[in-house]
């Protein structure tokens, strides 16, 4: 399976999205640099260059990218929740993914307030929560919360390229139940 994350989102909070692209290539770049190898992930954003190209049935390339996929990275909001298309496509298919394969991460994080979110979306852990939305925080606590969510999938996608998955399993259950240091930070912070 590729290292490549499908992006799910609602095109009035790409800037989220934007910034949380921004961080991981710096990580991936100083992991690069730190190790003299490679970590590549590959986030799939549908407005990136290459990944829906024009010509291509939109639909049937979004369930195509999400089905070879690592994961899928939700970024919850009003906006996402008044998406249809991210209700009746893109959600189904990722819990789809994620029952056919227990390994498929899916990894949301909160911009704003999601209520309405599918309720299978919303069991698992995110770097923040709903009462602390990226959308809510300062400047210096939104990159906190960005920078050890991206931190944290960078080192398990490292180890499991570098094969040291065995050594760091507990890593990967970590991102699945939650970023503790990032969910503690808010309160002592705020």
């Amino acid at each position: 399976m590729s290292n490549s994350f499908f992006v799910c989102y609602a095109r009035e909070d790409y800037e989220y999205v934007a910034s949380f692209k921004l961080e991981l290539d710096n990580q991936l770049r100083l992991k690069s640099e730190n190790l003299k190898s490679k970590t590549n992930i590959d986030l799939k954003i549908d407005q990136s260059p290459g990944t829906i190209n024009l010509g291509e049935k939109y639909k049937d390339k979004i369930e195509k990218i999400i089905e070879e996929s690592s994961g899928a990275i939700l970024f919850l909001s009003k906006n996402f929740v008044k998406s249809q298309f991210i209700k009746e496509v893109e959600i189904p298919k990722i819990l789809e993914q994620k029952k056919k394969n227990n390994d498929y991460l899916v990894l949301p994080i909160f911009v704003d307030s999601a209520e309405g979110v599918n309720e299978e979306i919303s069991i698992y852990q995110a770097p923040n929560s709903e009462k602390n939305p990226l959308k809510e925080l300062n400047g210096e606590l939104r990159s906190l919360i960005i920078k050890n969510f991206v931190k944290e999938l960078v080192e398990e996608i490292s180890s499991k390229q570098t094969g040291t998955n065995k050594e760091n399993t507990k890593l990967f259950t970590k991102l699945q139940r939650g970023f503790a240091l990032s969910l503690i930070a808010i309160p002592l912070v705020a």
